[in-house]
């Protein structure tokens, strides 16, 4: 996961890749750790938050298949990110933008479409593989895309978490 500001610097957008996920690891490591790991990205989310008008998230689904999708997490971990995630954290996210979907996101997403608000399906916006780095580009700008991304050539060498480790 990186943080990053867009190219209005008010807009903070959030990276996760799951191209550069090691599946092995997340299985092998105490989950209690994932979890405070996670909590620890959502507020560091939360703070950055409160300086920003905006916040987009931009997820690299990497054409992941759905099996791979369904058992990225052990189900005891996931368990716990769901109830630790759902009605309880507090993050406005302005846009959600998943690239490089695989066939299946596009039929989950049109099978759910009628039973999710207006609101939430303009929220939600699934990127083809053609438009993926126009689209990102286009919303975030160069400058506010970390190196490799997706692929793309962006400029962001250290995003705001690392900055803040360091």
């Amino acid at each position: 996961m990186q943080l990053t500001y867009a190219k209005d610097n008010k807009t903070l957008v959030w990276w996760i890749d799951l191209a550069t996920i090691q599946t092995k690891d997340i299985k092998t490591m105490n989950h209690d750790m994932t979890v405070l790991y996670f909590v620890w990205a959502c507020h560091m989310v939360l703070l950055f938050q409160k300086t920003s008008e905006n916040v987009i998230l931009m997820e690299n689904l990497h054409k992941c298949t759905l099996l791979h999708m369904l058992t990225l997490l052990p189900a005891d971990l996931s368990a716990k990110l769901d109830r630790w995630t759902i009605g309880v954290l507090p993050l406005k996210i302005q846009s959600i933008y998943l690239l490089q979907t695989p066939r299946w996101v596009s039929v989950i997403l049109t099978l759910l479409k009628p039973f999710v608000s207006k609101k939430m399906r303009q929220r939600i916006k699934s990127i083809n593989d053609k438009n993926v780095e126009k689209t990102v580009t286009d919303v975030v700008g160069l400058e506010g895309i970390p190196k490799g991304f997706c692929g793309i050539e962006g400029l962001v060498e250290q995003d705001e978490f690392a900055k803040i480790i360091q």
